[in-house]
């Protein structure tokens, strides 16, 4: 099961600016913002293809109107309380916003798998294409930067944000960039991975010693093949779809290579996504 990737849109609101028409962008909250304009991005460098399905995957989805909801729950004791931020920390709200702005009615699913969440929704996309029930699918991983779940966390990493969306057909097209040879996630230890044919390693080390340790061996199987490994959360920070960020790298690459991005959280959860890029 493969997939060809025909555009690529990656946002981030620290070097970016939010696409759409200002009022309606106005009252949306950022992670709606980061995640509707990723898409433009993706599907106007496709020529506005419109898709057949949209999946995305987000670890925490919209944190931010969560703590919202959770604040005016503690300061009025239970009393009066608005339901509009608990509404809109739905997880599956920023696909639902995607699918009405740009009237895509097709196949529309979000999972939540923390760190496994993006690679996930490649996996479903790929399955639509794979089973004929779609031609072209929009898949993103996106997550917002909070203070709250930072602070709460207690983690010493750099945090990050960002929304990544691909556009997924199953044959080759001309203008492809990439073609997605594999994903594979599983639960438990790392197991063996091979590299013997992989140009370059995507490592999503974040600095935390007790985590990056974990890295450990499949650094020493890089090195022992001379193959270069780019920390790819150095560039965009840690959130739980960083990998998305990580493959939006690997695709736009200008060199024909075959890259390996390998994420996973405390040595028991494992994503591995294998790519060729197309010249």
């Amino acid at each position: 099961m493969h997939a060809h990737i025909s555009s690529v849109g990656f946002f981030s609101p620290r070097n970016s600016s939010f696409q759409g028409n200002s009022v309606q962008m106005r009252r949306m909250s950022r992670i709606i913002k980061m995640g509707l304009s990723a898409a433009q991005i993706c599907l106007q460098q496709a020529g506005n293809v419109q898709p057949d399905a949209i999946v995305t995957g987000t670890g925490l989805a919209c944190v931010t109107d969560l703590a919202l909801f959770l604040r005016s729950v503690i300061q009025n004791e239970g009393e009066g309380i608005s339901p509009i931020p608990f509404i809109n920390s739905s997880h599956n709200m920023v696909t639902a916003q995607i699918a009405r702005m740009l009237k895509i009615n097709g196949y529309n699913n979000t999972h939540c798998n923390r760190r496994l969440s993006f690679e996930h929704a490649l996996l479903d996309g790929m399955m639509l294409l794979n089973e004929g029930a779609a031609n072209h699918v929009l898949v993103g991983g996106i997550d917002e930067y909070s203070d709250d779940y930072h602070r709460l966390a207690e983690v010493d990493y750099e945090a990050g944000e960002g929304a990544g969306f691909f556009l997924l057909h199953r044959h080759y097209q001309e203008g492809d960039v990439a073609k997605i040879v594999e994903v594979k996630t599983w639960h438990g230890q790392m197991g063996d991975i091979k590299m013997d044919d992989v140009d370059v390693a995507f490592l999503g080390l974040n600095g935390e010693e007790q985590e990056d340790r974990f890295y450990y061996p499949i650094i020493e199987k890089a090195i022992s093949h001379h193959i270069p490994i780019i920390k790819y959360k150095q560039q965009c920070g840690e959130y739980m779809t960083s990998s998305a960020y990580a493959l939006a790298m690997a695709a736009t690459s200008t060199t024909k290579r075959r890259a390996l991005i390998y994420n996973q959280y405390w040595g028991m959860d494992h994503a591995l996504t294998v790519l060729e890029t197309i010249e």
